[in-house]
């Protein structure tokens, strides 16, 4: 989150020169907004339930609507609109109980776009292999195993980008590989969970 730039300084030109004058600023005020904030760094509660709600908002339109919705027209795989109410009960569920543990927790988080995102990975692999291994041990849950290879190989697809989108979110909670790794299993784990009992509805 950048700082307010600050108003450039003023600079004198003479009135027969101004079509000709240049501006000269005595810094570089867009680098030092950024690097200002290189840290970890608390976030007011409202525009951190904010920000988190909306990144479930976007991972819902692109994953659970979109990319289904263009797997079915294809013929590739229909399985996520078939479930879209438990998916949806269970992602919007996911998303009140980590906007709730953000807000009461209040973990710092890392607002500069320059920083590194080594996390990401970690978090997308620990998500993904905990979805694996739900996805075939779960009896409620469908095996990838027994599903065609090009469907198996779609939602496999699909859930590698819905992945990648929440280790975006979890890396700026858990800037170590380890603990994003750790933080990305949990939360596939509690996400599976909460599907699972939304397929009763």
């Amino acid at each position: 989150m950048a700082e307010m730039l600050r108003t450039p300084p003023r600079v004198a030109v003479d009135e027969a020169t101004k079509s000709d004058a240049h501006v000269h600023f005595d810094e570089p005020v867009l680098i030092r907004s950024y690097t200002a904030s290189s840290g970890p760094r608390s976030v007011p509660a409202g525009a951190l339930a904010g920000a988190v709600s909306s990144w479930f908002a976007i991972v819902f339109a692109v994953c659970y609507l979109a990319l289904p919705a263009i797997a079915s027209v294809m013929g590739l795989y229909s399985g996520m609109l078939a479930n879209l109410v438990p998916n949806t009960l269970a992602l919007g569920l996911m998303g009140l109980v980590t906007t709730a543990l953000a807000v009461v927790i209040r973990p710092k988080v890392v607002t500069n776009v320059r920083a590194a995102r080594d996390p990401v990975i970690a978090a997308t692999v620990g998500s993904l292999l905990m979805w694996a291994g739900g996805q075939e041990l779960l009896p409620q849950l469908q095996a990838l195993t027994a599903m065609p290879f090009y469907e198996s190989l779609t939602f496999v697809g699909m859930n590698v980008v819905e992945s990648s989108l929440f280790g975006m979110m979890l890396a700026s909670f858990a800037r170590t590989p380890a603990k994003a790794f750790a933080l990305g299993a949990a939360f596939q784990a509690l996400l599976l969970c909460l599907f699972v009992g939304s397929t009763g509805f």
